[in-house]
């Protein structure tokens, strides 16, 4: 356990720098990669038969790791002709009842777009409104240059519906050691 809370402890310092707030320990999870840490979130919030917004292009793996969970990817498209950008409008039709979670990569995996700040706090009342989770994957946040990164996570009343899933992979340049967190409250 030593080893561990020191671990959490540098996460807690990380997070208090990214999201300008501290979970305390018992928030985060140690996972198998961030892999491990989406799929614990998926299995943890779905059902059989539940729906979960997926933004495409996204990560691929995403939807194998929906279908594991036997609920279903609802497709909102994100607009290439606008630099990749979300279709807020295409999102709230595509809510429906089913409807639980919304897998957010941001940045995006594979096209880079780093969501603007007004459509993150978009996205946020859409969640906030609707009562869903946001499965946030921001395994990519360091790899931001020119764009600055508005995290969901700065949205205080957000954070009760995000489960936060991140890697050490890339960041610290760790594919091999399979090293990953979640955090939530």
């Amino acid at each position: 356990p030593k080893i561990e809370n020191e671990l959490k402890d540098l996460i807690t310092t990380q997070m208090q720098k990214l999201y300008e707030f501290s979970p305390r320990r018992e928030e985060i999870q140690l996972t198998v990669g961030g892999i491990g840490a989406l799929f614990a979130g998926l299995m943890t919030v779905l059902q059989k038969n539940d729906e979960v917004i997926y933004f495409d292009p996204s990560y691929p793996l995403h939807l194998a790791q929906i279908y594991l969970t036997e609920a279903r990817p609802s497709f909102v498209p994100l607009v290439e002709e606008r630099g990749w950008a979300p279709d807020l409008e295409k999102l709230r039709e595509s809510i429906t009842k089913r409807t639980k979670a919304i897998i957010l990569t941001n940045p995006n995996n594979p096209t880079g777009t780093i969501w603007k700040k007004n459509e993150v706090e978009a996205l946020a009342q859409i969640i906030i409104d609707r009562g869903l989770i946001l499965i946030l994957d921001e395994a990519y946040d360091f790899l931001t240059y020119e764009n600055h990164l508005f995290s969901p996570m700065k949205i205080e009343e957000l954070r009760s519906n995000i489960i936060l899933c991140k890697s050490f992979s890339k960041e610290f340049a760790m594919t091999g050691w399979r090293i990953g967190y979640s955090w939530s409250n």
